[in-house]
């Protein structure tokens, strides 16, 4: 619902106006991996069987095609529970704004616009984990939110004002020469599908149970045809929560105990408590001046500064320096990988105080079976039930269910004294991808313009634009978690829509009308049009990583490489991050030609028929549409742009030549 009101008095014009939106979804769903998800990865051949070797070189991996082929997944992921949830959200705006003319070639526009929106609260949840037993209260749950200053759906940002100023000077007096310009602040509206997942994946409404092969064996899991071998069903899991239950026509599962949290804990998709509507200062200086009657050119300078952009990063992320000083105390010796930091820490189960060697060589004395162990270098804790150093807390509930309900919260508590990993409140949480609001850009251009009205039986635009975006979070859509969620400063770089320069040509040319009257040869020629289009531009930044997790966030898809002197891209070193910057590889230019041509054949005055033709990227350019991330493809392919931008491998072009013909039939 909108209304505005409009007041004219001497040489002013106010504006006054509202604008009301009611957004009401009373069952929208979220149902990630409802389905199971199954996951086909390169793998080595040689965890099958013994492949024999011919003179010493061995078989090659399966690719991940093969890996289908073969049925064997690499992963496999099922997400339960309750996929609904009720969206409402009711945005208002007012605004009041006034045009005032100043003097006969001189006008000035000001006003201002207040938004807000009245979203919906989200209470917490309570739940029951069935493997531990651990009750959480909504109050339970929101101490652990608030450990990491995280919410459920967006709060209320009641302080969105918004000024306006502009202006529209006629230099000369003569409308030849124009100098505009205007400055103001926007807001944006999050998008609702934020807040929406910030309810469902909670950690508590639904969870996501991952089987990944490799315990004992890479193969060892294979055989399972499901990962759930049981229905939820409250006669055989009391105290399961009814969004956790079998639901039909949902999932089905044998009878069997819902298995719980374990070592891993529930990822969640929360909004950060301190979030804020994103803003961006908009201003704008355009010099046009009248060339001829039907000419005329304009250059314009463009800002836009942003802040408050939503951003997604993992403030539960483990700390890598901890479990490095933790394998070391267990070892006696530094962690060759990020594998081996978390994954050869095996503490006896045998009876407290009962001393145990590990594969280490070192001899350990058990302090809680499986869980915590004194060596001679400091009190050892298994990363598993440390969360694996993870800021908010350990996972109290792997330790109370291998135990059988005998290791409690308080009782874990007591015997982490001198090991790396303090107390905290029991957290439901692992990984904690939560929308922040403290992302920046900068986007500054140049724009000339020169624009030929209709006449004389053509028309014609042309524009250059020169332009450069800087962030540190470019779309929401975009795998935006930071290399190193520490140092968010390092992900300052070009955007990846950042677009340095881009001419583009566009006219029409009509034949005279006069030879629809003409000799043979005019007439045969009369009702042409053609129009022309050419687009130069150059290419675009993309991010370039190694998919290999050597900063050990857990994480691949952030990771980038390192830089020798020579230029060459390189892994780093395990626990390290690479130094290359964030968007450091660029795409080939784009240029294209396209052309339409229209012959109008009429049947009298008011019947005619159009036939078009039009062709695309006449030049059967190659435009390259993106490249490969992938540091070795990087480095395979071997191209290098002037300004120290890396080129990659094409993995998608934009269309090659084509044509289309079409008619049109007026009457």
């Amino acid at each position: 619902m909108a209304d505005n009101l409009t007041w004219v008095t001497g040489n002013h014009t106010f504006k006054f106006g509202a604008d009301f939106n009611w957004v009401e979804i009373p069952e929208a769903r979220f149902e990630l991996n409802f389905a199971g998800l199954f996951n086909f990865g390169q793998f080595a051949a040689t965890n099958l069987a013994a492949f024999p070797t011919v003179g010493g070189i061995a078989p090659p991996d399966f690719t991940p095609v093969q890996s289908y082929g073969l049925g064997l997944p690499s992963i496999f992921i099922q997400g339960f529970g309750d996929p609904i949830s009720r969206i409402n959200n009711k945005p208002m705006a007012f605004f009041a704004q006034d045009s005032w003319r100043m003097f006969k070639n001189f006008t000035v526009n000001y006003g201002i616009r207040y938004d807000f929106e009245l979203t919906k609260l989200i209470p917490t949840t309570p739940f029951r984990d069935p493997l531990s037993g651990i009750n959480l209260t909504a109050a339970d749950v929101e101490a652990a939110q608030d450990a990491l200053g995280v919410r459920q759906g967006f709060p209320r940002d009641k302080n969105n004002f918004a000024p306006r100023l502009g202006f529209a000077w006629d230099v000369f007096g003569d409308q030849k020469t124009k100098l505009s310009g205007s400055i103001g602040l926007y807001y944006d509206h999050p998008l609702l599908a934020v807040g929406f997942n910030s309810d469902v994946a909670d950690a508590a409404q639904q969870q996501q149970s991952v089987l990944t092969p490799g315990s004992p064996s890479p193969t060892a899991l294979f055989n399972a045809t499901q990962v759930f071998q049981g229905t939820v069903v409250p006669g055989l899991t009391p105290g399961v929560a009814a969004s956790a239950q079998y639901q039909v026509g949902r999932q089905r599962f044998n009878d069997q105990t819902f298995t719980g949290f374990g070592a891993v804990l529930p990822f969640t998709l929360p909004v950060a408590k301190d979030f804020q509507y994103a803003s961006a200062t908009q201003a704008n200086l355009t010099l046009e001046r009248q060339l001829t009657g039907n000419m005329a050119l304009s250059a314009s300078y463009i800002f836009v500064g942003a802040h408050h952009l939503p951003r997604p990063t993992d403030l539960n992320t483990p700390n890598t320096a901890l479990q490095i000083q933790n394998f070391q105390r267990f070892a006696n010796r530094s962690p060759l990988s990020t594998t081996e930091a978390v994954g050869l820490i095996s503490i006896a189960s045998t009876a407290p105080g009962s001393a145990f060697t590990n594969a280490f060589g070192v001899t350990c004395a058990v302090v809680i079976p499986g869980m915590i162990a004194q060596c001679p270098n400091g009190r050892v804790i298994s990363p598993a039930i440390a969360n694996f150093f993870r800021p908010n807390a350990p996972n109290y509930f792997l330790a109370q269910a291998l135990s059988g309900g005998g290791v409690t919260k308080a009782v874990l508590d007591s015997q982490l004294s001198g090991s790396l990993r303090t107390p905290g409140v029991i957290s439901p949480f692992g990984s904690v991808n939560a929308q922040l609001s403290d992302g920046n850009s900068n986007y500054n251009a140049m724009k000339l313009e020169l624009n030929r009205r209709y006449a004389n039986n053509f028309t014609f635009l042309a524009s250059y634009t020169w332009s450069h975006s800087i962030d540190d979070s470019s779309d929401l859509q975009t795998l935006l978690i930071p290399q190193d969620v520490n140092r968010f400063d390092l992900e300052k770089a070009d955007s990846l829509f950042d677009q340095r320069h881009r001419f583009v040509f566009s006219g029409a040319m009509n034949s005279p009308v006069a030879w629809r009257s003409g000799n043979a040869f005019q007439k045969f020629l009369s009702d042409f049009t053609i129009a022309p289009i050419i687009e130069i531009s150059s290419g675009r930044p993309f991010n370039i990583i190694t998919n290999v997790d050597t900063n050990n966030d857990q994480s691949t898809q952030t990771d980038r490489p390192n830089v020798d002197a020579n230029g060459v891209l390189t892994l780093p070193a395990p626990f390290t991050t690479g130094v290359l910057g964030r968007n450091m590889g660029i795409t080939h230019g784009f240029f294209s030609v396209d052309l339409g041509i229209t012959r109008a054949i009429r049947f009298g005055e008011k019947v005619r028929l159009d036939l078009i033709a039009q062709g695309f990227n006449l030049l059967n350019r190659f435009n390259e549409g993106s490249a490969s991330p992938l540091f070795t493809d990087v480095n395979a392919f071997g191209q290098r742009a002037g300004n120290g931008r890396y080129f990659s491998r094409p993995t998608a072009a934009f269309d090659p030549r084509q044509f289309q013909f079409g008619a049109k039939f007026s009457f």
